[in-house]
């Protein structure tokens, strides 16, 4: 089995978790399922079924770690203006990026988070994956972030270049 990512040929065993079984690359370190589920079934789960429990327990580390991501971009980028997070969870990093100045979007595909992110924060929240926000007329963004995503869609390359 190759690696999604660099197409290495040389993969090992890692873990299993319920169902899923593990892989990772010896070449980039990436881990990956062995049988992703089809892209439709993962659509469905995070527009009408995810849940992220972990990120309000988190919200002191994934504000403070946003702070340094933010900075690190204003270092790169100078001021931006119009930031968009593509799976911004509760909108913690938005939140920063709000309150340091930017003009932030979300794009959210759980219905829980992107209603979390709207009635806390008043950030424009598009409650859809990546796919159906690309294939829209949307506005164009300074900076766009996808904080701890990678890992949740079934063809990183495919994702990276939407």
């Amino acid at each position: 089995m190759s690696c999604p990512i660099c197409k290495e040929k040389h993969t090992a065993y890692f873990t299993e978790k319920k169902q899923y079984v593990f892989f990772r690359c010896s070449n980039c370190k990436t881990v990956f399922l062995r049988n992703i589920p089809p892209p439709q079934a993962l659509r469905s789960y995070y527009l009408k079924h995810f849940s992220y429990k972990d990120g309000l327990l988190n919200e002191k580390v994934i504000r403070a770690r946003s702070k340094v991501i933010l900075h690190n971009l204003k270092k790169l980028c100078g001021q931006p203006k119009t930031i968009c997070d593509i799976g911004s969870g509760y909108g913690f990093f938005l939140s920063e990026a709000k309150r340091l100045g930017y003009i932030p979007t979300a794009v959210e595909p759980s219905q829980k988070l992107a209603h979390h992110i709207q009635t806390h924060y008043q950030i424009p929240t598009y409650h859809m994956d990546l796919y159906s926000y690309a294939s829209g007329s949307f506005h164009q963004f300074d900076i766009v972030t996808c904080i701890h995503v990678i890992e949740h869609v079934s063809n990183p390359r495919e994702f990276i270049s939407k």
